[in-house]
């Protein structure tokens, strides 16, 4: 099983997944964004059958590393995007914390004042 939890900075998406992969599923806790450190667990996603908790999305994290990169070469962007699509496995289950910008917002320690 394959689930995503998505949700603004600030509104539990770590702490849900690593709780939920740890103690509830017996799972592997995975954050795309790192995924280049972590290779054995991206193949692990793609080709395996163990469940994973997935903390965001893969689109996310890609929109978050390479903002430049996205502007610039659009039409490769677009090309990747897609192939993302059909290579990365789909999730079983999604699942977005919803709550008030300014609750998350003051979670948050990275922001400007």
């Amino acid at each position: 099983m394959k689930i995503c939890i998505i949700g603004f900075d600030g509104s539990g998406k770590t702490i849900l997944a690593k709780k939920l992969a740890q103690d509830s599923l017996n799972a592997d806790y995975f954050h795309p964004g790192r995924a280049r450190r972590n290779i054995n667990l991206l193949l692990k996603m793609i080709f395996g059958r163990k469940s994973i908790v997935c903390d965001r999305g893969y689109y996310d994290s890609f929109i978050d590393l390479y903002p430049e990169f996205l502007v610039k070469f659009e039409r490769l962007t677009k090309l990747l995007f897609f192939a993302f699509i059909f290579v990365l496995p789909r999730f079983d289950h999604v699942f977005w914390l919803d709550l008030p910008f300014d609750t998350a917002f003051a979670r948050k320690d990275d922001h400007l004042d």
